[in-house]
């Protein structure tokens, strides 16, 4: 490596790689590295306005993809406004270790960006009763194998713990137009989830403080991230809405 961030093409296509500049955890990428960044893109996009460009950073762009709460703060919008120029950018970052299960570990809206999940073990967003790294989670591991054709790029999410593959593959069409993203916050999921018809829910403990309440389990087309629970009060009509922790 000449630097800690450089810019490689490979087989005609850009493999730009940045790197944050201090010891701060969120991570920081400083105005002359985005400067760069930009002269690059533009370079790429020269070379072929069609061509998808890959772009690795550690933390993810917050306000982005599953787990982008733990990104990066500080010149996040100089980063991602510089990004947003060109939508055939396939942003890759780590740092979370969210699991490639959920479908909101990708995201298009200007461009793309997804999670690389984890190579040592598995981290969940907070609320839970099993904490962030329930028990077990080192065992699990993942990896994104990414395969380009000439008009798409298909991104294969591998459990390797299982060795098997995990859900569809994410397809992007035409990188480089905007009009064909599938997975914006829009057009991501567009069914919901459902239940069978003798799906039932009851009370099996109660005190003060809460409910610990089973009930049959949702079906869904991708995944059942939480559910949501209305409680009516009869007497006053009050009603509560809260996102339970799950087992």
């Amino acid at each position: 490596m000449k630097s800690i961030y450089y810019h490689k093409v490979i087989k005609g296509y850009h493999f730009i790689v940045l790197a944050t500049e201090d010891g701060v955890t969120e991570g920081t990428f400083s105005i002359n590295q985005i400067k760069w960044l930009d002269k690059q893109l533009k370079q790429a996009k020269e070379d072929d306005p069609k061509k998808p460009i890959f772009v690795f950073h550690h933390q993810p762009i917050k306000g982005t993809i599953y787990g982008s709460e733990w990104g990066f703060a500080k010149n996040r919008d100089f980063f991602y406004n510089t990004l947003k120029k060109y939508p055939q950018v396939i942003s890759f970052s780590g740092h979370t270790h969210y699991p490639l299960d959920d479908p909101r570990i990708i995201h298009q809206k200007d461009f793309t960006t997804i999670g690389t999940s984890t190579g040592a073990y598995l981290w969940l967003d907070s609320g839970r009763i099993q904490e962030e790294v329930p028990e077990g989670a080192d065992f699990f591991n993942q990896a994104l194998i990414v395969e380009v054709y000439k008009n798409k790029v298909l991104l294969k999410r591998r459990d390797i713990h299982n060795n098997d593959w995990t859900g569809e593959p994410f397809e992007i069409r035409e990188p480089s137009n905007k009009n064909s993203f599938e997975y914006t916050e829009v057009r991501r999921d567009k069914r919901a989830p459902s239940y069978e018809k003798d799906a039932n829910i009851s009370v099996v403990q109660q005190s003060v403080s809460g409910l610990t309440i089973m009930l049959t389990q949702a079906k869904d087309n991708l995944l059942v991230h939480d559910y949501k629970m209305v409680a009516k009060n009869n007497a006053t009509g009050k009603i509560a809405i809260g996102i339970p922790r799950l087992l």
